[in-house]
């Protein structure tokens, strides 16, 4: 169950704030938010859940900030665009009294938030090197498309980099580009690798969206040299 409690002291307005569906992750946090609300408003009659989508940082905020003065939420759960971007706003929110909830994307000063709420990041970065270590045989050349500039994707970019240098030192890593966990620029990053290195064993996408564009450019080129590609 979504929610454990039976009851609540009194009745609540939670704001809920997550980046638009630009892609499938954020299109799956979406969906569950509101499959979480319609939960949530059943089981305790008098409380409510508010979802704002934005486009960007600075939509993000102004929307934290409706929520606050004009439906007074007493708890905000957010996915901010930007961490770093969205601490001062966020910072601004607590002072007013709302339980601040992040997720994932770390903010540059915790003090600005409540609690923390994340996947292993490292984790996943070291778990997708020994792979693709493994299946090339521990030598090879591989190519990395990033996320977005943030502190997961440094986590994990830095944890795949971890595991090549003291387990895989023969595989090398060519490049590493930011392709924003989007379809249309993994397919423009990998294009560019493509036509600069003629020898690619393995991606590592790093994102299912990324991989789809990489699988693209890989047919069109008709490039037969890539054994693996890792989303």
């Amino acid at each position: 169950a979504l929610f454990s409690s039976s009851a609540l002291a009194a009745p609540i307005t939670l704001g809920i704030s997550v980046p638009s569906a630009d892609h499938g992750w954020t299109g799956g946090v979406v969906y569950w938010a509101n499959q979480a609300k319609a939960q949530f408003e059943k089981q305790y009659p008098g409380s409510k859940i508010i979802i704002k989508t934005a486009k960007d940082t600075s939509e993000q905020a102004a929307q934290i900030q409706d929520m606050v003065a004009s439906s007074k939420i007493d708890t905000l759960v957010i996915l901010p665009h930007e961490g770093a971007a969205m601490t001062k706003p966020l910072s601004e929110v607590k002072k007013k009294g709302v339980y601040v909830v992040v997720v994932d994307r770390a903010l540059s000063d915790l003090s600005a938030q409540d609690a923390y709420v994340a996947g292993d990041n490292p984790g996943l970065g070291k778990v997708s090197a020994e792979y693709v270590g493994k299946q090339l045989g521990g030598k090879g050349n591989v190519v990395v498309l990033r996320g977005i500039a943030t502190p997961i994707d440094n986590q994990r970019v830095e944890g795949f980099e971890s595991v090549m240098k003291s387990k895989y030192p023969n595989v090398k890593i060519l490049d590493k580009k930011y392709a924003n966990w989007n379809r249309d620029d993994g397919y423009k990053v990998m294009q560019d690798f493509l036509t600069r290195f003629p020898k690619i064993d393995a991606v590592w996408a790093q994102d299912d969206d990324i991989a789809v564009g990489v699988l693209k450019a890989i047919q069109q080129a008709n490039r037969k040299d890539i054994k693996l590609v890792l989303g």
